[in-house]
């Protein structure tokens, strides 16, 4: 790590985690909780995925803070979803002495510290902290904004993760969202996840699904804010979004037409959107699927947008096809596994994109749409 300068204040991130390690997520930000009320904080440095970090470890990062300023420390633990903590405790410090100027760690769903630099004084003893399991789904006792999010997953449970973050953007629009709770890891199942938010103002509920069609047709979502319904949904594509804030104002309800008044039907002046179409052909088994990117990098070597996955193969050897409708672009076709595949370009006349046969492991092949052989 750089020795701190004149306008870097060095400070030292210290957790002791509990059970779950990979629960646990925390994010340091200049301002204090009026600017992470209005969403004018401005992030300085957040926590590294701790998947695969084992229980009870200890681990220690090295920070830099810019300069004198009011700062915010927010720690999430997700173990609430499920049962025993994430974190035992965690110790704010600074200097090569590594001087204590705050801790905690018995909290349940987040916990909250604003401090300035210069640091203050240092506290005078060290809470002891308890590494047996909390109730599940238990919320705290002064839990003052609770968002209840009622999941009912359709056939495909695995398909599905959700996130609420702080502000107006969900992870993928933005990586350095502030991610408020997640989906416990593996499938979502049919039950009530407790959010508690720590903070008044904007927030964003985003639901996933990995295969694109939403939660169809047997599923659905409700979201519900201090005993209001703000939101729901069933049908969507790979993603949708529900902004909301709180204190929580109803959208207003579209003006109602008077019984006498006629009106024309507006006629929009966008362009329409041509899209051109392959048909995939794959020799299918359990083992096979495929997806379809955007760009020249393949889902395998890059976090790549899709527009387009396989379904679950039940056959075996089985000849299955897809038409696939695209607009205009650069797209990468990955192929794992399988004993072969077609791409076929359905213009005027079918021209065949790419073909191969006896896959093992990984195949991919980029096109355009339109294609021109």
């Amino acid at each position: 790590t750089n020795a701190p300068s004149k306008t870097c204040m060095g400070m030292q991130v210290t957790l002791e985690f509990a059970v779950f390690p990979y629960y646990i997520r925390w994010y340091f930000f200049a301002g204090d909780f009026d600017d992470l009320e209005s969403n004018t904080q401005s992030l300085i440095a957040q926590s590294p995925s701790y998947d695969g970090v084992e229980r009870y470890a200890t681990m220690t990062h090295d920070l830099c803070l810019p300069n004198e300023n009011a700062y915010s420390f927010a720690i999430f633990d997700d173990s609430n979803y499920d049962y025993g903590r994430g974190v035992a405790r965690y110790v704010l410090s600074h200097g090569k002495a590594q001087e204590t100027f705050a801790f905690g760690g018995d909290f349940n769903y987040f916990e909250l510290v604003t401090f300035e630099v210069p640091f203050l004084p240092v506290p005078t003893s060290m809470p002891s902290i308890s590494l047996q399991p909390s109730p599940p789904n238990a919320p705290p006792a002064d839990c003052s904004i609770m968002l209840e999010i009622i999941i009912q997953p359709d056939g495909f449970p695995e398909e599905i993760r959700w996130e609420v973050s702080a502000g107006g953007s969900s992870s993928t629009d933005d990586p350095s969202a502030i991610i408020i709770a997640q989906s416990p890891y593996g499938e979502v199942s049919s039950e009530v996840y407790k959010v508690c938010l720590p903070w008044e103002g904007l927030y964003t509920f985003t639901i996933f699904d990995s295969a694109g069609d939403g939660l169809c047709c047997t599923g659905s979502y409700e979201l519900v804010l201090n005993g209001q319904t703000i939101g729901s949904g069933m049908t969507f594509g790979y993603i949708e979004s529900t902004p909301f804030s709180f204190p929580y104002v109803r959208p207003p309800s579209p003006p109602t037409m008077s019984p006498t008044t006629t009106q024309q039907p507006s006629i929009s002046t966008r362009p329409s959107i041509e899209l051109e179409c392959i048909e995939i052909t794959v020799n299918s088994d359990e083992s096979v699927s495929w997806d379809i990117a955007i760009g020249s990098e393949s889902s395998f070597t890059s976090n790549a947008e899709l527009v387009a996955t396989s379904p679950f193969y039940s056959g075996f050897n089985e000849t299955e096809s897809h038409l696939i409708c695209l607009v205009d672009g650069e797209y990468t076709f990955t192929i794992y596994d399988g004993s072969g595949y077609t791409l076929i370009f359905k213009g005027d006349s079918d021209i065949i994109i790419a073909e191969s046969y006896d896959i093992y492991g990984i195949d991919s092949a980029t096109f355009n749409i339109p294609y021109f052989a």
